[in-house]
């Protein structure tokens, strides 16, 4: 983060640096909405609005992914219909030690999934290594909360502010606060699992080992802890389980079977079979990340799975 200064309670960046890049990603639940780059991150850029945000406020002001300390590289970033699920497809740089490559370009694929959800935000983070050597990462998330408001957000000034509690940091779970000016106190949860190798107030490390083809995933929750929906002990799994039920009632009726598949090119992909009566369909249901949007009804040899 050597682009990003610092002067006051304000972050500046170069202008000739990728993190000016100004396109957002946009999801939203009720009173909960969130703005985040392309990569999925919410920087520290001046009086940025990126930012997770609950009833005007804003209680996650920073979060940004590195791996061995670099940020990844964007192959591809979409929210999904209704500004309900953002997915975010990154890669790896070369990396280097002592001079020599150790991991080449585009060996290790990340994957982050994210949703707003009862107030909170969940993401499952997925790392694959496609090589054929093992490797050895470190993943760190760093992050905090400025609870500004959605006016400070856009650039106004506000003659005095409240302050800042003192964090707490317990195995796998930070929680940040603030008390404002009138006295309220607001509190930001952050949860990991599993649990982090080493956790700070403002960091979370994760020391992992990839094998051959293999992967390994982490999931987080960020929460407004104030609230009456606090869902901080909710896996990512969950939490999209019940807005699917919700967003498409007719998927919870619908029978169906995981199974894992390998492609023609070698690659493992997670899918769906859906079952019709006591056998099931023949065609398996596959896409890019099998994860389920909608069910589209009709009859049992037309029945598909509309993927994300």
């Amino acid at each position: 983060m050597d682009d990003a200064i610092r002067i006051a309670e304000r972050w500046y960046v170069l202008a000739s640096s990728s993190r000016a890049d100004d396109r957002t990603r946009v999801l939203k639940h009720g009173e909960t909405f969130a703005v985040f780059d392309r990569f999925g991150d919410v920087q520290l850029i001046g009086t940025g609005e990126h930012g997770i945000y609950h009833q005007g406020s804003r209680y996650l002001s920073h979060l940004e992914l590195r791996l061995n300390g670099e940020r990844p590289m964007l192959l591809n970033s979409s929210v999904k219909q209704d500004n309900f699920l953002l997915t975010v497809h990154l890669t790896t740089t070369d990396f280097c030690e002592e001079g020599k490559i150790t991991v080449l370009k585009g060996t290790v694929h990340v994957a982050r999934a994210r949703l707003l959800w009862m107030a909170a935000c969940h993401e499952l983070l997925t790392i694959s290594n496609y090589g054929e050597q093992p490797i050895t990462l470190n993943v760190s998330l760093h992050y905090g909360a400025d609870y500004a408001d959605i006016f400070e957000a856009r650039g106004f000034s506000r003659e005095g502010r409240g302050e800042y509690l003192p964090p707490e940091v317990h195995h796998g779970q930070v929680l940040l606060g603030y008390r404002g000016l009138e006295g309220l106190v607001r509190r930001t949860g952050i949860s990991f699992v599993p649990a982090p190798s080493r956790l700070t107030a403002e960091k979370a490390e994760f020391d992992i080992e990839l094998p051959p083809r293999g992967t390994n995933e982490m999931a987080l929750t960020i929460t407004d802890v104030l609230r009456p929906t606090f869902t901080g002990n909710v896996s990512y799994p969950a939490a999209r389980s019940a807005s699917m039920s919700l967003k498409y009632p007719r998927m919870t009726n619908t029978p169906y079977e995981k199974k894992t598949l390998e492609t023609p090119h070698g690659r493992r992909r997670r899918a769906l079979v859906v079952l019709s009566g006591s056998r099931a369909h023949r065609k398996p249901i596959t896409g890019k990340s099998a994860t389920i949007a909608a069910f589209q009804g009709g009859p049992p040899h037309h029945r598909r799975l509309r993927l994300v």
